[in-house]
């Protein structure tokens, strides 16, 4: 099986910072660039954000390009911070949203992964959330630390 392949997206100010001082980071880049990643978005089986870009920027992650493919929306959530109103859970019927999260203090419990799976359900989409106890590092630290993590995206994703 060959090795997915990763690529690493990255928007930033001229001085190196990914949000203006005021924490505003929508529209860091120009049109241009915008076009640019919604393409790159259509050539990859899945695109993976952190629990901040998630809740900050409330993004589609979608391609928004007639006749391309979105990849599936990966979101590394410890806390669970994600809206049940978020773009990502209202637009889970056209393009699958799976949500990764845990916590070592016991604050979101495994019944808040059913709240949340019922969500994207009530939206038509067909929810994929994983919750992992005992969380020390964050809940991509976990995933990633599974037997074969990417081999399973990787199967999952593939594009037909």
């Amino acid at each position: 099986m060959a090795r997915p392949q990763i690529t690493l997206k990255l928007a930033t100010s001229l001085d190196g910072k990914i949000a203006l001082k005021n924490g505003m980071s929508e529209w860091i880049t120009g049109s241009k660039s915008r076009e640019y990643g919604r393409k790159l978005r259509s050539n990859h089986d899945a695109i993976l954000i952190g629990s901040n870009t998630a809740v900050l920027d409330n993004p589609q992650l979608t391609t928004r390009i007639e006749g391309e493919n979105d990849p599936i929306r990966i979101v590394f959530d410890t806390n669970l911070r994600i809206s049940e109103k978020s773009n990502l859970v209202l637009t889970a019927k056209k393009v699958p949203v799976w949500i990764f999260h845990g916590s070592d203090d016991k604050t979101v419990h495994p019944n808040e992964s059913l709240k949340m799976a019922k969500a994207i359900i009530k939206f038509g989409g067909s929810p994929k959330i994983t919750f992992y106890e005992n969380v020390k590092h964050g809940s991509w630290n976990n995933a990633f630390a599974e037997k074969d993590f990417l081999k399973w995206i990787h199967s999952k994703t593939k594009k037909k």
